[in-house]
């Protein structure tokens, strides 16, 4: 998965973790959650660096001149579309949602559903419970 996924389904992700479930699917979720934490902080701190690399600072204000812009927009995109190496979350959506809907309190947008279904496996994928 590209790190563009990673970072455009960020806030679904929030949304996801703020529902009451399972144990087992919460806890899931927490600890991939946590790795997606921390290849987005990796992924910051390279888009900060290159942002300051072609940045000019004046009067307390950082400013990419036009003439660097074009390059700077093409690093960016680079960054974002470096695939992942984190592994699809070891649950299907499906599993998810039920667990969800074990609360009648819990709400989920269809959009939060849809960032976040590519990093989850199908039901093939899955391996069975031992």
């Amino acid at each position: 998965m590209l790190l563009r996924e990673i970072v455009n389904a960020q806030k679904a992700w929030t949304e996801i973790a703020d529902q009451k479930m399972d144990v087992r699917a919460s806890f899931v979720l927490m600890k991939y959650i946590k790795r997606l934490d921390e290849e987005l902080k990796l992924f910051n701190e390279q888009r900060t660096r290159i942002v300051n690399e072609f940045s000019e600072k004046s009067d307390g204000e950082q400013t990419i001149p036009k003439e660097k812009a074009q390059t700077v927009i093409q690093m960016l995109n680079d960054l974002m579309n470096i695939e992942s190496d984190i592994p699809l979350i070891d649950m299907t959506l499906d599993e998810l949602v039920q667990s969800l809907q074990m609360n009648p309190g819990n709400t989920i947008s269809t959009t939060a559903l849809v960032c976040i279904e590519p990093f989850f496996k199908t039901q093939d994928e899955k391996a069975p419970d031992a």
